[in-house]
């Protein structure tokens, strides 16, 4: 899991002047969790495995905060009946 403590990216529409991608996976080829610009913290994201990637694009005109991200292993145990 993925919890942001601080974002602020330059927004736009579409995020076409920055952005965080977020995959479910090892690599970028994996499913897009999230598409991430502007000033709003995003939810906690969850991931289906053990791995996230994230790639960040920009047009380096507009410096921001950027981004604090912190991560969790949760783990659930499983019982069999």
């Amino acid at each position: 899991m993925l919890y942001f403590v601080d974002f602020g990216v330059q927004g736009s529409p579409g995020c076409w002047k920055d952005v965080l991608y977020v995959f479910d996976g090892p690599t970028a080829d994996h499913v897009v969790l999230a598409s991430l610009c502007g000033q709003r913290t995003p939810n906690k994201i969850h991931s289906s495995g053990n791995d996230i990637t994230l790639v960040f694009i920009t047009d380096e005109s507009v410096n921001d905060v950027g981004f604090h991200i912190s991560y969790a292993f949760l783990y659930s145990e499983c019982t069999y009946q």
